[in-house]
């Protein structure tokens, strides 16, 4: 397999007004890895995303090692040093975000329970879609600024969605074990 690399880094806003703003897309991409590709140790200034479709990989963050595969996605939260891996047999394919903003953290703190940094998600091709959509933008004018920066929400949106619908189905199993019908 060939590597596939898609990749958008927002050079329309300079970096002090990223960090001040509410909450804005830095860099986003596709990537298809080769078997055995790495990428770090490395500490960033900004919270990324990364929506797994395909493949196996590992992410070790804060001294734990994740194994993550197809309809995951993992989160390093930005200062955090990660290292990230795809398996030498099923490399993974994956779409990622990278954010950042006044908001930005206190997001991230809604997605990341108990420094779980994997969530499973329903459907990784969705978030490629959308992230696709922000890639094929101009990204030249502040209407693309803009329709970018609404894409970026409605990706936490759904994510933030799907963490919220299972930590309910979590608390309902948990509620419906615990009881005996008399």
């Amino acid at each position: 397999m060939s590597k596939f690399l898609l990749n958008y880094t927002d050079t329309y806003t300079d970096f002090y007004n990223k960090v001040i703003s509410d909450f804005i897309l830095y860099n986003c991409g596709v990537e298809y890895c080769n078997p055995g590709w790495s990428y770090g140790p490395k500490r960033r200034e900004y919270h990324f995303i990364h929506f797994v479709k395909e493949g196996k990989g590992t992410l070790t963050i804060e001294g734990h090692t994740f194994h993550i595969h197809k309809n995951q996605c993992f989160i390093v939260p930005a200062g955090e040093v990660s290292l990230y891996a795809t398996d030498k047999k099923d490399p993974w394919k994956y779409s990622w975000i990278g954010f950042l903003g006044i908001e930005s953290s206190r997001y991230v703190q809604q997605l990341i329970s108990n420094n779980n940094f994997v969530i499973d998600i329903k459907d990784a091709v969705l978030y490629e879609q959308q992230i696709r959509k922000i890639i094929s933008l101009k990204h030249d004018s502040l209407s693309s600024a803009l329709k970018m920066t609404g894409i970026t929400y409605e990706i936490f949106g759904s994510l933030i969605d799907e963490v919220n619908y299972s930590e309910e189905v979590k608390t309902t199993n948990s509620l419906a074990h615990g009881f005996k019908l008399l």
